[in-house]
Formats: C-alpha cells, sequence, structure tokens
C-alpha cells in the first residue's frame, strides 16, 4: 500500500509517502519523485549559467543508466568541484545525471541570482538531474530516488540491486521537501 501526502509551507512543499508491506514476505521497494522547476531561474541565463550543489556530498559516484532508462550496476567515482556541478545542455543528450554519496540535499543555482531552489530528502539511495535535452526545455528536474531501479531482467537481479527491502507487516516513510530560498 502506498499513501501520499502533500503540505504546503509559506516557502514550499513538503511530500511525504508512506509503504506498507501488507504481504508475509520481505519485499524491495523503491520509491522516488521528478520535480521539475522551470529554467532559467533568472531571466536571460542559459542552462550554463545553472549549478548544482550537493553540500553534504560525500564520496560520489555516478549511477550510469542505460537506454531503457535502469541501472547498469556501474558506479564509477564522480568527481565534484567544491561540492558543486556547473551544468550543460550536452550533459543531458542521452540521459540526465545520476548519482549516489551526494547526502540528503541538493540546491539549484544561476549565476547573478540570489534566489535558488533546495530539495531534500529523507532517504536518498540516489540523486537524479534530468532535462529533456534540447534548448527548447525549459525545466530541469531533481529527482531524490529512495531504491534504486533495476535492469528488470530476474528476480535475482532485482533482489540484489534494489536497496530499499521492507518487512512483512511493516510501513517506511519517506520524504522530501522543496523550497525556494
Amino acid at each position: 500500500r502506498l499513501s501520499v501526502t502533500y503540505t504546503l509551507h509559506n516557502t514550499g512543499i513538503a511530500f511525504e509517502m508512506e509503504v506498507e508491506n501488507r504481504d508475509e514476505k520481505r519485499r524491495p521497494y523503491a520509491s522516488g519523485a521528478h520535480p521539475g522547476f522551470a529554467t532559467p531561474l533568472r531571466e536571460g541565463a542559459t542552462l550554463a549559467d545553472h549549478f548544482v550543489i550537493f553540500p553534504e556530498a560525500g564520496n560520489v559516484q555516478q549511477a550510469i543508466i542505460d537506454d531503457g532508462g535502469l541501472f547498469t550496476g556501474e558506479l564509477p567515482d564522480y568527481p565534484l568541484t567544491d561540492k558543486e556541478i556547473a551544468l550543460s545542455e550536452e550533459q543531458f543528450a542521452i540521459d540526465g545525471i545520476f548519482l549516489t554519496g551526494t547526502g540528503s540535499t541538493v540546491e539549484l543555482h544561476c549565476k547573478g541570482a540570489d534566489d535558488y531552489i533546495c530539495v531534500r530528502s529523507s532517504k536518498n539511495d540516489l540523486f537524479g538531474i534530468w532535462k529533456e535535452y534540447g534548448e527548447r526545455a525549459k525545466f530541469l528536474c531533481l529527482e531524490p530516488w529512495c531504491g534504486i531501479p533495476s535492469d528488470g531482467v530476474s528476480k535475482e537481479v532485482l533482489e540484489e540491486r534494489v536497496s530499499r527491502r521492507i518487512a512483512p507487516g511493516a510501513t517506511e516513510v519517506y520524504s522530501y521537501t522543496v523550497e525556494c530560498k
């Protein structure tokens, strides 16, 4: 069972997802969100004027996603400069950037703008940065994921790669907030 609660605040919105396992077996689950934000954040800016900051970043690795949008299992290191990624259109030619080890917070900034967007999650296995490729796409998604998508090939692969499992009769809560600062 999945229930979702939305709460509006003065500076943003909070989302809470409650997952309940009503089965008699331990089950894998994954949950995530795809909040998209209108860009540019400043009039006259381009995507190249934007950057994301991971204030709590540790050992960041890139989760390689195949053409079908599923995790391949490859996790090469993804070096950040001052916990930051400068954005460019070319980064989204194939898909997005999906990272582990980022911590629970990501911020979207634009050079020359004082305001920024902050996304925080309670259980974060992966953060995705995604946009449709091309200059016409006027939004950018900052995606907190709880669990990592499998390759869908077999039950064994699913059990091995999905990082969240819930005990029989148990309930887990995953939440994230979006704030404009």
